[in-house]
């Protein structure tokens, strides 16, 4: 699977594809606001989920942003280390 890590991104995303593929619960946004990409372009916000992550033998979740469609299928945020500062 590829992955992104992006000091850019101030949220986690994930594909909605990818989601389903590791059979994924997902919730509704309380607050859909708007989320661009890099090129500048609105993400479809589908929703949100938990993504259980292994970082070197330390298994940890945490909450990403679920998006119809972006690449790669998964996009760690900077969320995710100031969410879980032992991680970086």
């Amino acid at each position: 699977m590829q992955s992104l890590v992006d000091t850019g991104s101030p949220r986690s995303l994930v594909s909605q594809r990818l989601a389903q593929e590791l059979n994924l619960k997902i919730w509704l946004l309380e607050d859909q606001g708007c989320l661009v990409s890099a090129s500048g372009q609105p993400l479809r916000l589908m929703g949100k989920t938990n993504v259980p992550c292994n970082i070197n033998g330390l298994s940890i979740g945490h909450t990403f942003i679920v998006v119809e469609y972006i690449f790669p299928n998964l996009i760690v945020g900077t969320d995710f280390f100031i969410a879980k500062p032992g991680c970086h």
